[in-house]
């Protein structure tokens, strides 16, 4: 690896990654994962807007009795104080439809494709108080078409594609230029995107680089020869194939990394902890998974295939099936997630030689940190592992297992990882493994996959993207509704009756701390700051064909970012997603949350819509990352973004107690026979309940400062609090592949959409009060979950 002063060569140009943290940790904390958008025609069959409101009034006036003037004047009064009581519980109600019919909707096409965007998702035919996702979102999943290429397809997936029909033409355009002056990072992006989607070359150079790949890592028994090596088992050393892995960023038997000090995030520190399965999740490995049998035949053909491809012979498949079952080994020694989940819990600091004597001698720690972060580690380096019993049981089943199942082991987890760069029988080869876990059955196209990865290039090419397409006003406008939020959750600490008063000043004081970065980082629209950035990547002409050597120059070079890192402060202007990406997210050890240009689009961002629209959506979705500072998770950090108690015994305790309802309500929600698991969604499944409170806290305070919304639409005849409901609801419509429900249920932190919206929702009096639902019913229980 070049030291800090060299350049590292490439004779073709890169991908980036976003440099991020490598700890399990990062792993629960993934933020609002967001997906797409598009308008739909106005249709004709949805004209009842109230629902169950006008229900409920046709109702109350079919109990006349026409046959006797007494009954009748009695039925009269009768109806005259129900219709009494109806107003007086519906005041806000009829003085909003009063305000419409005062001010009438507003008549330009962009109101009425707005509207029609609204109205066409929703399903009137169905009961809101039964089930709000179906009402709000039913329409949608009848007309939006499933894309084979899609496990999950929501209503914010097409914002995404809207970026990349952007980002394709500003890839493909001439020219690379940042405010006006020539960029070097710019034109490694789009040259690199040029190689990617020359089929042609990649396919004419062929398994070549592959080979001398498998050749530098030590060589397997796969396959044979001068090209990828004669596997001796003499000669091959664990350790070394081991420490040239980690040279590349891959990540056999356990996973590696330098990040912010948990306890004092004004360090770096050196991570270590499980890994090296190639399945998404270790339970995918259990014989009782309901998937089981489906996903490891998909393993074995799709590894079996990679290796005939390279040269392998008929025992390919029985070599593979040896990886699968020590994958499976690996497995069974895992924490579980669940036991992951409380980061105090699994914070643990090792001197370099304490932790050598959980690895055993199979590994020397030392020689291995200096040899992959090219520098002297010494022997009293403070180390963070979170899964310190899972080292001594590698150890055990490493001295278990054959030399020669390891070194094909540490080998396919090299090429798995490199797949994306490989000719095109390769990435259909791993279409198999996509389809049992995921439900794929069909690959993007090429241009897609090669912006996809030219796009992890990040601020190169978000900087293309933000000089052009990003409304500067946008921040103001996202900075306003945020300090309007973090306002109204603080005003409400007060109410939080579970919590003394030392837990809730604390609390303000870090909710006062919290910061915000919106859009990009300022630095990227400086060339000379941006061209820095990516300067030790060297792009030459001689090997531009080679696309696999591509990859693998990009990996070394973030695995110098990575070494560069250790022994320095963190760098907060680094951030963890690129402009481009439809999310956000909040950072623990920086108190701060963070929304790419990306997510800045309409629907979740819409200055064109309703207020009450606009805060039951994007107002939601910034009260989520909010709360993040303050559940299960974010609440062991303090304002500073250091792992801290700042909590008294009797308030941690009532946050445990009111937690808890979560994790029963979540955990009795249910899809194809499927049941969530409310306790490693717990931290999501808070936030959005959090985040939708201080949203609709927010809008009722704007309320108070403006008479009426400044911009009505035709044919919502919805009152406001409808309006922010089925806001906060549309955000999740989704479709989802039956096969990707599984794997949701046990890889992603977030509950499955449908139940971010009906949890929520059911666990707020305004909404059935908003939608009239009777208690009892599924919109309205008995029983409500609450923490802020």
């Amino acid at each position: 690896m070049a030291s800090d002063s060299s350049k590292i060569a490439i004779n073709t140009v890169e991908k980036p990654v976003t440099v991020s943290e490598n700890t399990g940790l990062n792993k629960m904390r993934g933020r609002m994962a967001a997906e797409g958008y598009q308008y739909h025609t106005l249709s004709d069959e949805d004209d009842s807007h109230l629902g169950p409101i006008n229900k409920f009034l046709s109702k109350g006036s079919t109990s006349r009795e026409k046959n006797y003037m007494c009954f009748l004047v009695i039925a009269v009064l009768l109806i005259a104080c129900l219709a009494a009581a109806l107003v007086w519980q519906y005041i806000i109600t009829s003085k909003q439809l009063q305000e419409l019919a005062k001010n009438g909707p507003c008549t330009s096409a962009s109101c009425v494709k707005h509207s029609a965007y609204i109205l066409n998702k929703i399903n009137t035919n169905v009961d809101p108080c039964d089930d709000f996702y179906s009402y709000a979102c039913g329409n949608w999943e009848k007309t939006t078409r499933f894309p084979a290429t899609k496990a999950k397809y929501t209503s914010f997936t097409e914002i995404a594609e809207q970026i990349e029909t952007i980002m394709k033409e500003l890839v493909e355009s001439p020219g690379s230029q940042v405010k006006g002056r020539n960029s070097t990072a710019v034109l490694k992006a789009k040259r690199f995107y040029q190689i990617c989607m020359d089929t042609d070359k990649i396919n004419a150079v062929g398994i070549t680089p592959i080979l001398q790949l498998i050749k530098d890592l030590g060589s397997w028994t796969v396959t044979s020869g001068s090209s990828s090596g004669t596997w001796d088992a003499e000669s091959w050393n664990l350790e070394e194939a081991v420490t040239k892995s980690y040279a590349h960023l891959f990540s056999p038997l356990f996973s590696f990394g330098v990040g912010t000090d948990e306890k004092d995030s004004s360090k770096t520190i050196i991570k270590i902890d499980q890994g090296g399965l190639t399945l998404r999740d270790r339970e995918e490995y259990f014989t009782n998974h309901s998937n089981y049998q489906e996903i490891k035949d998909a393993f074995l053909q799709f590894t079996t295939k990679v290796g005939e491809l390279l040269g392998g012979d008929n025992s390919t498949k029985f070599k593979m099936e040896q990886i699968y079952n020590f994958e499976q080994r690996l497995a069974n020694i895992f924490y579980s997630d669940e036991e992951l989940i409380d980061p105090k819990e699994n914070y643990h600091k090792f001197t370099v030689m304490e932790l050598q004597d959980l690895f055993g001698d199979w590994l020397d720690v030392q020689k291995f940190l200096s040899a992959v972060l090219q520098k002297n580690i010494n022997s009293s380096e403070e180390i963070v592992c979170s899964t310190p019993n899972y080292f001594p049981l590698l150890a055990n089943v490493i001295q278990t297992t054959p030399k020669e199942v390891l070194a094909n082991y540490i080998v396919l987890k090299a090429l798995s990882s490199t797949i994306g760069y490989m000719p095109e029988a390769f990435v259909g080869a791993a279409l198999v493994l996509d389809k049992a876990e995921s439900g794929i059955t069909e690959l993007e196209p090429r241009w897609k996959r090669c912006l996809q990865k030219t796009n992890e290039f990040g601020y190169s090419t978000g900087a293309l993207y933000v000089q052009e397409n990003f409304a500067e006003k946008s921040k103001g406008d996202v900075v306003e509704m945020f300090e309007e939020l973090r306002t109204v959750f603080m005003d409400n600490l007060p109410a939080v009756s579970w919590m003394d008063d030392a837990t809730r000043n604390y609390a303000k004081q870090k909710a006062e701390a919290v910061g915000r970065n919106i859009g990009y980082p300022d630095w990227i629209l400086d060339q000379a700051e941006l061209d820095k950035y990516y300067e030790k990547l060297i792009i030459g002409e001689e090997e531009s064909s080679s696309f696999y050597k591509v990859g693998l120059v990009i990996r070394q070079f973030y695995s110098w970012k990575r070494s560069n890192k250790h022994g320095k402060p963190p760098n907060k202007n680094e951030w963890s997603m690129t402009p481009t990406d439809v999310n956000g997210y909040y950072s623990l050890p920086y108190n701060h949350i963070v929304f790419p240009a990306g997510i800045l689009r309409p629907p979740l961002y819409n200055p064109d819509l309703p207020k009450s629209f606009n805060f039951g959506s994007f107002g939601f979705i910034v009260g989520h990352e909010l709360t993040h500072g303050f559940d299960n998770i974010g609440k062991e950090f303090n304002k500073y973004g250091n792992m801290e108690n700042w909590w008294t015994n009797t308030s941690a305790q009532g946050f445990l107690q009111h937690s808890q309802c979560f994790v029963d309500q979540y955990s009795n929600f249910e899809m194809k026979g499927i049941h969530l698991n409310g306790k490693t969604t717990l931290s999501e499944n808070i936030a959005d309940n959090g985040g939708l409170k201080m949203a609709l806290a927010a809008y009722r305070a704007w309320r108070k400062q403006h008479e009426e919304d400044s911009l009505i639409l035709p044919g919502l005849q919805y009152t406001a609090d409808q309006l922010f409901f089925l806001g906060s609801a549309q955000v999740w419509c989704t479709h989802i592949t039956d096969a990707y429900i599984k794997t949701a249920v046990l890889t992603d932190v977030h509950s499955l959409a449908k139940f971010r919206v009906i949890g929520p929702l059911s666990n707020f009096d305004d909404f059935s009060k908003a939608f009239s639902c009777p208690l009892g019913s599924t919109m309205n229980p008995q029983h409500k979950c609450n923490v802020w």
